[in-house]
Parts: structure tokens; C-alpha cells; sequence
């Protein structure tokens, strides 16, 4: 390891259920850039104004700052719904240089019933340069992956509607970043567990059985 200043770009997802509100209408465009995205901002004029569908999800809440911002502009956003499993793919060249960036979005699921059940992040980079995998689920539970090193995947498996936090925390010794991917497997929350007749009728029975009591008491 040198005596670099190590560059720390968090790449932060929030992830969460809108929960009535009503996200961005259009569709998610196949590919735009960085500087486009932060071109949309917030009432309050900060970037995360950006918002769109993707498949049967809800991307909104969308930035990525860096303190070298022009580093970052030329970087390209690809967006992905195949078979159902949106994909979110950041690429250009993270360089070396000590800086410091933040990537946020929310993501929610439109279908009811509908839940994450893994999300896979995948860093291809020269160099050295670190990657984890963070997240919090709607129990406010974090879960983590361990930090790994050069281009590879992490993935965390869940069962969850409702993310509220998706992040990898990168890390540059002195490489290079080429492209950071977020992948999210949907499923279908199992259906709630329903009393069989022959619950329901030991239940009434055992009501029946405190009346008879009571009455014999008074």
C-alpha cells in the first residue's frame, strides 16, 4: 500500500417504497450522463431532482456529487430492466486523484407484493482500489458484505419490500474506477399463513370452554 491519499467515492443507494407518493412518470432512458442527472434539482436547487420508471420500479431522488465534479460529467448512466431485474450502470474513469463523491437514488417497487430479494453490486477497476457492500433493510438492520478488492461482485441476498439504504463505500489507492453496476433481483413476498379449519375450531372450542367456566364460577 503507498502513502497515497486515498480517494473515498460512496456510492450511496437509497433504497425505499414511495409509499403513496408519485415519483418521476417518464421512463428511465437507456443511457444519459452525470451532469444531465444533476442538471434536475431539488425546490431547493441542489442536485436529486431526477426521477424515473424503470420496469415496475421507481427511480427518484437521483445525484452523484463529487468535490472534482468535472472528473465526473463525462461519466455515463445506463439504465436496464431486463427480465425484470432493474440495472443501474454507472461508467467512465473514476481516476485516482484524492476526491470525494457520493451516488444516491431511491428505488421503489410499484407492483403490491412485490419485493427486492438480491442485490448485487459489480466494480470493474484497475488498480487498487476497494469496494463494500452495505445496506438497510426495513427493520433498520444493517447488512453488510466484506470489503474486496479490484474488479469482482457482492451481493446480498434479502427478502424485503422496503431497502432504505443501499451503498458501497470505494475506496482508490492509486487505480482507477471504470464502472460501478447495481443489479436488483425482484420476487414475490410468500402470502400470509392462514389458520386451518381445524385451528379455527380448537380456538373455539377453547373460547367455549373459558364461558363455561366463568358461568360455573359466578
Amino acid at each position: 500500500m503507498t502513502n497515497k491519499q486515498p480517494i473515498v467515492l460512496g456510492v450511496v443507494a437509497a433504497l425505499a417504497l414511495a409509499g403513496g407518493q408519485a415519483y418521476g412518470q417518464m421512463a428511465c432512458p437507456s443511457q444519459t450522463t452525470v451532469s444531465a442527472i444533476n442538471a434536475v434539482t431539488t425546490p431547493g436547487g441542489t442536485p436529486g431532482g431526477f426521477s424515473c420508471t424503470l420496469g415496475d420500479a421507481t427511480l427518484s431522488s437521483f445525484a452523484l456529487i463529487s468535490s472534482h465534479q468535472t472528473q465526473l460529467d463525462p461519466t455515463k448512466v445506463d439504465f436496464s430492466d431486463a427480465g425484470g431485474k432493474p440495472d443501474v450502470t454507472f461508467m467512465g474513469s473514476f481516476p485516482g486523484a484524492p476526491s470525494n463523491g457520493t451516488l444516491q437514488f431511491n428505488i421503489a417497487k410499484d407492483t403490491p407484493g412485490a419485493i427486492f430479494t438480491d442485490v448485487t453490486l459489480t466494480a470493474n477497476v484497475t488498480g487498487d482500489v476497494r469496494n463494500q457492500l452495505l445496506m438497510t433493510n426495513s427493520a433498520g438492520v444493517m447488512l453488510s458484505q466484506p470489503q474486496f478488492s479490484g474488479s469482482g461482485t457482492s451481493s446480498q441476498s434479502v427478502s424485503d419490500p422496503k431497502l432504505t439504504l443501499v451503498r458501497t463505500n470505494l475506496f482508490n489507492f492509486g487505480g482507477t474506477t471504470h464502472s460501478i453496476s447495481f443489479a436488483f433481483t425482484q420476487g414475490t413476498a410468500p402470502p400470509a399463513a392462514v389458520p386451518e379449519p381445524m385451528s379455527l375450531s380448537l380456538f373455539g372450542l377453547g373460547l367455549t370452554g373459558l364461558w363455561l367456566a366463568r358461568r360455573r364460577r359466578s
